[in-house]
């Protein structure tokens, strides 16, 4: 019986020691200013961020380097324009850059080796390399764990 009171009280206590970061909702705030700007054309609006998405990836080597995946593909409005792609990953609570890919390719998939435990805040711009503006900004947070992908 006393062995079950103490099992009941460590789980007890486990699971009240354990607990998960959450991202705080509409409080994106980061030291990267973040646009919605998008392209008026003969068509209308375009977006220039086709897709875009961050996940935790599988650890590499060791249980201690975590992975964050990025896939995206970004597409100019119009055939003549000059843009670029900027890839940025900030630790969630201190706002700390910890990967920046800048000039990555127009599509494809980027992986950050070296994530810690917590939430991230992935960016990913689309940038006119003629003038240098942001043209359209997207952002993600997700959460790496001890348990990984």
């Amino acid at each position: 019986m006393k062995n079950k009171l103490i099992l009941m009280l460590g789980l007890v206590l486990s699971f009240a020691a354990c607990r998960k970061d959450r991202a705080p909702e509409n409080k994106l705030q980061s030291p990267a200013a973040t646009t919605a700007a998008k392209t008026i054309g003969a068509r209308g609006t375009c977006t220039t961020i086709q897709s875009f998405s961050a996940k935790e990836g599988k650890r590499v080597g060791t249980t201690f380097i975590h992975t964050i995946q990025v896939s995206y593909s970004v597409k100019p409005c119009d055939p003549s324009q000059n843009i670029g792609v900027n890839i940025r990953i900030y630790n969630y609570n201190t706002g700390e850059l910890e990967f920046e890919y800048p000039g990555a390719p127009l599509s494809g998939k980027v992986l950050y080796a070296g994530a810690q435990i917590g939430l991230h805040r992935v960016v990913i711009e689309s940038v006119d390399l003629n003038t240098g503006t942001v043209i359209e900004s997207q952002q993600t947070v997700i959460a790496v764990t001890s348990q990984g992908a």
